[in-house]
């Protein structure tokens, strides 16, 4: 019972990556063709990525929720 659990959260685990990957090569093209006017979008971004590995990678959640 315990595979089909296993491969879920690895499946998810490389989806978060994937996804991670992509917004740092978004926001790398950003930084590199944009002149003026491109904190804002890098910043929410950032925000975005640092929020996916701090939930999943983490597991920030548990420390309001620990498991018992």
């Amino acid at each position: 019972m315990a595979q089909p659990r296993r491969v879920t959260w690895t499946r998810l685990g490389i989806i978060v990556f994937i996804g991670g990957t992509i917004s740092n090569l978004a926001e790398f093209a950003l930084a590199v063709t944009v002149q003026t006017g491109v904190m804002l979008p890098l910043i929410v971004l950032m925000a975005i990525d640092a929020a996916m590995i701090a939930y999943f990678f983490m597991h920030i959640t548990q420390l309001w929720h620990p498991e018992e």
